[in-house]
């Protein structure tokens, strides 16, 4: 039991720089487009505020994080392409000649040099090199399943396990910084740093 306290007692005051690392870990594993504006905000702005950055960063942080999941849940349905990047599948039968069903809604393929040729392991390495040069792979949107999954055995709760743990330190941290009023005293004291700058202004123009 004490060690548990102990443990529980080290990461209750510890939560802004697991906050940071679950933030940099995020962008690590995704090493995408999409990931890399909350890393980055962490070196330009969170780690340089004292003593800690004010709520509305913390509220940025959450609105943006369930964009991103709601963002890559969404691009998993089936009427979403992964080729070409911002189009959806058509049920068109003159173009998905090469389907069993000429009325079942299909995506073109990355090379159309061997979109009529079955999904051999040539074809399988175009695909995916194709994928991962395309816009919305480095953007962050990758399908997680079927033939266009990028990278290929990645499932959908693997990709989003570092944005939720991220997810859960923010939660962590803001639940202990209300409870332990540390807003309030970063408010209190960029305001006090803001009349002390102002007062050394004014008595250097004198």
């Amino acid at each position: 039991r004490t060690v548990w306290a102990l443990l529980l007692r080290a990461v209750a005051s510890n939560t802004q720089p697991l906050l940071w690392a679950s933030l940099v870990y995020n962008h690590a594993a995704d090493a995408s487009l999409l990931s890399l504006p909350p890393a980055a905000s962490v070196f330009l702005y969170a780690a340089l505020e004292a003593p800690r950055p004010a709520r509305g960063y913390s509220a940025w942080l959450l609105r943006y994080f369930v964009f991103v999941v709601v963002l890559k849940a969404v691009y998993q349905l089936p009427l979403v392409c992964a080729w070409p990047s911002f189009s959806l599948r058509t049920s068109l039968p003159w173009e998905s000649p090469g389907t069993e069903d000429p009325h079942l809604a299909v995506c073109a393929e990355p090379n159309s040099r061997h979109a009529q040729e079955p999904p051999t392991e040539i074809l399988k390495t175009v695909r995916l090199e194709e994928l991962t040069k395309s816009f919305l792979f480095q953007l962050g949107l990758r399908k997680h399943s079927g033939p266009y999954a990028a990278p290929p055995g990645q499932t959908l709760l693997a990709a989003l396990t570092p944005p939720i743990l991220a997810v859960l330190a923010l939660l962590l941290d803001r639940e202990i910084a209300d409870a332990t009023g540390a807003f309030d005293a970063a408010r209190s004291e960029i305001a006090r740093q803001a009349s002390s700058r102002a007062s050394s202004r004014g008595s250097t123009a004198r």
